[in-house]
């Protein structure tokens, strides 16, 4: 008996052909075989492909599916465990001298991670094993998590335990090139693992690592924002039994994002929301002054303001955007005061400088020259969810996109400097291969590359390269979008309308925009026009490809438009909106995640080393992170981001960071604690390395 799975159910009529083609000769050997016999004998008279698809065979599995029979086994055993699981609290306790919890997270049951966890508790004298919780991944892309509670009631139970834990930590950590595995110790506390839906309601609870930073209890912190990246620094934050008032001049986000730690018994030390106007002269300073380190997830511009009031009032500073000129300008009064100003930890900038001075600084101690830096960043939709002509999503306003896409960048490639003007900047993408990734990306330089040969210590280096990752597609389109002057901030829309007859601006869409903005010549209408004008004007020669594309992801866009509700532009009007403002309305409204899709981060470095013997290698760190489904989130971004600036702001409190003044993450005292945190919370850049020829 022979048996096909895992078909669609439904196939274009060309694949059906392609199968039908490839199947039917096949069938006389399948008519003439005998079941009957020896299963050595059929596999010498049967086609391989045959023999390779028979799972059963004289009534049990065949040897290459005995593993269905081990699945079996292994999901009868994990019901089992959660079974056991479910007696009340009070009868659980009774039983149990010590007891503790990990979280693990990742793809567990390709490498049969859960069930070697399992059988090292099973082989620690006096040990037993609970399954809490858990959320299988459904997809290859898709990640599982299980919380284990491992417990004994021996005399010396909590040693039994503790030995339970460092073998299951220790597999972990044995398996990180095989499948990296996130393993955390969430004794005590509770945390968010992405739990089932039917558990979620159950527990009602949201989930916390115990203490990621330590020796911070006492401590107090101060968030300005409430943002997208709040979420993971506040979680981390309080976790680490620090108090923190989010600050805010939008109080009920805030309040949303500090409730999960109003529960009762969640944490001992306060965490609070209050209301702040940053024009406020008084309530800024007194927050300030009343904690011991300060957060600023604020507007950049922002940010020098803060740190003045935190140089005051003797208190630590931390940001994740860059450090501006003139926060450089405050690094004596802070080392003269003895605090820390500690910019660009987030992501890029961040976790991008620390991965990076991390490889860089082994080389240097290996006696090596760094010959060549790349380093590639971007935060992107996750693949299944790359579904419109741009392959990009907003999860918040645009405008930091379209502003970003018409910066000047600066480059050094085998040591000519390559400079690009910023209205050019989307003509000079390239795609990029990382790794063994199937995903169609594009590179495009970001900003200026050449401050990072000093920065980094890399005189010897031929080539300095820093890149923005976008799916491809992105940049001709976000360029034919500037050059016909949706990007003018400058006149109102009332300006481009100016001469269109009253019916027109007594409602008028995006179609009468356009048309404002385009100018269609007379008897080509304005897509036709359009297409000759990027084709003509603004792509070059043998870019009639890439115009059709524009102006097909314009129509998706809805930049046409001439509904008189859902393409109106009225409100726009009456409010003296630009064409970039509209535009990036628009964008917020076509290109919005929906619900149950998930962003991506990507960050990707490549060095060249040559020793002094003249041996070369290939050095890669790349960090590959999926967010949670929206809105629940947190998205990748928002982890990526959050989770280093609040250890960062921890370890300023807890004196692991000792250094004062205006600094980086470029040091090892600083990058190297962070990193490691950063591994333990599941944020892993994988290194790898070749010899070169």
């Amino acid at each position: 008996m022979q048996g096909v799975d895992t078909l669609p159910a439904e196939l274009p009529k060309e694949a059906t052909d392609h199968f039908g083609e490839h199947l039917m000769p096949l069938l006389p050997n399948l008519i003439d075989s005998d079941g009957t016999l020896p299963l050595e004998q059929q596999r010498h008279e049967l086609n391989p492909s045959w023999f390779g698809s028979m799972i059963t065979a004289h009534g049990k599995l065949t040897p290459e599916y005995e593993y269905i029979q081990d699945l079996r086994e292994n999901n009868e055993r994990i019901a089992a465990l959660h079974a056991s699981a479910s007696h009340t609290a009070e009868e659980t306790e009774k039983a149990k001298a010590a007891a503790a919890r990990i979280l693990l997270r990742g793809h567990l049951f390709d490498n049969a991670i859960i069930n070697k966890s399992l059988d090292i508790v099973e082989n620690v004298e006096g040990c037993g094993v609970n399954m809490v919780d858990w959320s299988l991944g459904t997809t290859k892309d898709e990640s599982s998590s299980a919380v284990l509670e491992i417990y004994s009631d021996e005399a010396d139970a909590e040693t039994i335990v503790n030995l339970a834990v460092e073998r299951i930590e220790g597999l972990t950590k044995a398996m990180t090139h095989i499948a990296p595995i996130a393993f955390r110790n969430i004794t005590g506390l509770q945390m968010d693992t992405g739990s089932s839906e039917d558990n979620a309601h159950d527990s009602g609870v949201r989930t916390v690592a115990k203490s990621p930073v330590p020796n911070c209890e006492g401590k107090s912190a101060l968030i300005l924002g409430s943002g997208m990246v709040v979420g993971p620094a506040l979680q981390v934050i309080a976790d680490s039994g620090v108090s923190v008032t989010l600050a805010s001049n939008e109080l009920e986000a805030a309040q949303e994002l500090v409730a999960p730690f109003q529960q009762p018994a969640a944490n001992a030390q306060s965490v609070d929301a209050v209301f702040l106007d940053m024009n406020d002269a008084e309530g800024l300073p007194s927050l300030v002054a009343d904690h011991d380190v300060v957060i600023s997830l604020l507007p950049a511009t922002m940010h020098v303001q803060v740190a003045e009031l935190c140089i005051e009032n003797g208190k630590h500073f931390v940001s994740a955007s860059y450090e501006s000129p003139q926060m450089r300008e405050l690094d004596e009064r802070a080392r003269s005061a003895g605090l820390t100003l500690l910019n660009e930890i987030g992501l890029d900038p961040g976790i991008d400088h620390m991965s990076a001075m991390k490889i860089i600084d082994e080389a240097h101690e290996r006696g090596e020259k760094v010959t060549s830096f790349t380093s590639l960043c971007g935060g992107l939709p996750a693949p299944e969810a790359a579904d419109n002509p741009l392959g990009y999503k907003f999860s918040w306003n645009p405008a930091g996109v379209l502003q970003a896409s018409q910066n000047p960048a600066q480059f050094l490639h085998r040591k000519k400097l390559q400079q690009v003007p910023g209205d050019q900047l989307m003509l000079q993408c390239r795609p990029v291969d990382i790794g063994s990734s199937a995903l169609s990306l594009e590179q495009l330089p970001n900003r200026d590359s050449m401050i990072y040969q000093e920065l980094y210590g890399l005189p010897d280096a031929h080539t300095v390269y820093r890149g923005t990752l976008r799916y491809s597609g992105f940049a001709p389109i976000v360029h034919a979008l500037s050059k016909i002057g949706l990007f003018d901030n400058e006149k109102s829309i009332g300006d481009w309308l100016e001469g269109s007859d009253a019916k027109t601006l007594a409602n008028p869409t995006w179609a009468d925009l356009m048309t404002a903005v385009v100018q269609p010549i007379e008897g080509m209408g304005i897509r036709r026009t359009l297409r000759e004008r990027l084709e003509l004007e603004f792509f070059g020669s043998d870019s009639r490809n890439i115009a059709f594309k524009s102006v097909e992801a314009f129509d998706f866009l809805g930049l046409f438009g001439s509904d008189k509700k859902s393409d109106s532009l009225l409100d726009a009007l009456a409010a003296g909106k630009t064409a970039r403002g509209v535009l990036c309305d628009r964008l917020e409204e076509r290109l919005s995640y929906n619900d149950g899709e998930s962003d991506m981060v990507l960050l990707h470095h490549e060095f060249h080393m040559e020793s002094p013997e003249g041996k070369k290698r290939r050095v890669t760190s790349t960090l590959q992170a999926t967010g949670e489904p929206y809105p629940a989130g947190p998205s990748a971004m928002a982890t990526t981001v959050g989770l280093p600036v609040g250890i960062a702001a921890l370890m300023v409190l807890n004196g692991t960071i000792e250094q004062r003044g205006a600094i980086l993450p470029l040091t090892k005292d600083i990058y190297d604690p962070i990193l490691d945190t950063l591994e333990e919370l599941g944020v892993v850049c994988t290194e790898k390395e070749e010899a070169v020829r």
